[in-house]
């Protein structure tokens, strides 16, 4: 299972093809996988963070995307090229290209709760 949401586009699974994890702005981790339909071959982005606040956890999954085909080739070959893809302190070239998708693609899903500790 890559998501827990269908497909925006024709609600097959979203499979996951790569995932790196990122430094979010909290300093918590965020884990930003990239998906595939299965059914549509379309390419998306999912973004989770779990972010400990005081006396809570704050969980947010979102989808967005779609992505173009040459973007997501390009974020594949980083991600699988990365060294340390679920270190949040490296900083090779898949992280950023991962960090600038995130700020300029469409949030298809999102959904977020609160857990207390």
């Amino acid at each position: 299972m890559g998501s827990t949401f269908p497909c925006p586009e024709c609600s097959g699974e979203l499979a996951v093809i790569a995932g790196i994890c990122n430094l979010h702005v909290t300093g918590d981790d965020r884990i930003v996988n990239l998906l595939q339909c299965v059914s549509c071959s379309r390419w998306f982005l999912s973004e989770w963070v779990d972010a400990w606040l005081s006396t809570y956890v704050d969980v947010v999954e979102r989808d967005l995307g779609p992505l173009a085909d040459k973007d997501a080739q390009d974020l594949l070959k980083e991600m699988n090229e990365c060294p340390e893809p679920y270190s949040k302190w490296c900083r090779c070239p898949a992280h950023g290209t991962a960090e600038g998708l995130i700020s300029r693609l469409p949030v298809r899903n999102s959904r977020s709760e609160q857990r207390d500790v």
